[in-house]
């Protein structure tokens, strides 16, 4: 299935001018979904096949979006276009900082530590995880737009930061304890799901670039 998923991405998926792949084919824009969702199973099959190319396309879409970042925030744009310099939709969506720490968490869980991109990757995280622990709501989550804590709870953003955050605790790999930050979010979510196993609050679907839903329901 891995080797399917894999050759399948690497075959048919488009990309940009600066190599990495975008969220269409039918667009040259690079979204930072695509990180949660290319760069897992990339470096995975490096692991799987003993070969740094696939674990190279990880790290450069991920460096690709480093670079990206607010300066002082830390926290990702939804996307950009390598052909401009200017960033695409919203800087600090809830989900779009999931899909960024979800890719990074993944990629550092199986890239060998003395790759020389590995620190890079690692203090990135960090940078970003320092901000969310300020960004934390009194309830334990994540708004659906993390700078505006008043913002309605989002429990898409906050499983997705939740995870990351629990996932590079569990490596021990990192300067800092969140330890309080990831058993207040994992409180905050077991009050959202009810004994049939539904999650509340959580955000619909993000219709495109700059146009993000603020319809919340029950998944």
């Amino acid at each position: 299935a891995l080797d399917s998923l894999v050759l399948t991405v690497l075959s048919e998926a488009k990309r940009a001018s600066d190599g990495c792949f975008t969220y269409r084919n039918t667009a040259p824009y690079v979204l930072v979904d695509t990180l949660g969702m290319v760069c897992p199973p990339l470096i995975a099959y490096s692991v799987l096949t003993n070969d740094a190319k696939y674990s190279k396309l990880a790290v450069r879409q991920l460096l690709a979006f480093i670079d990206r970042c607010d300066p002082v925030t830390h926290l990702p744009p939804h996307g950009y276009s390598p052909d401009s310099k200017f960033n695409l939709g919203l800087v600090g969506w809830g989900r779009g900082i999931g899909w960024y720490l979800l890719g990074l968490a993944e990629t550092l869980a199986l890239l060998p530590r003395d790759n020389e991109s590995f620190d890079v990757l690692l203090k990135a995280f960090e940078n970003t995880a320092f901000v969310l622990a300020e960004l934390q709501r009194d309830d334990g989550g994540w708004s659906w737009y993390p700078p505006l804590v008043e913002e309605r709870l989002d429990s898409s953003t906050t499983s997705f930061v939740a995870y990351a955050l629990l996932r590079i605790q569990n490596m021990a790999i990192g300067s800092q304890d969140f330890t309080q930050v990831i058993d207040r979010a994992f409180i905050c979510l077991e009050g959202l799901v009810d004994s049939q196993m539904n999650v509340r609050e959580s955000s619909g679907e993000c219709v495109s670039l700059g146009v993000y839903s603020r319809e919340f329901g029950v998944y």
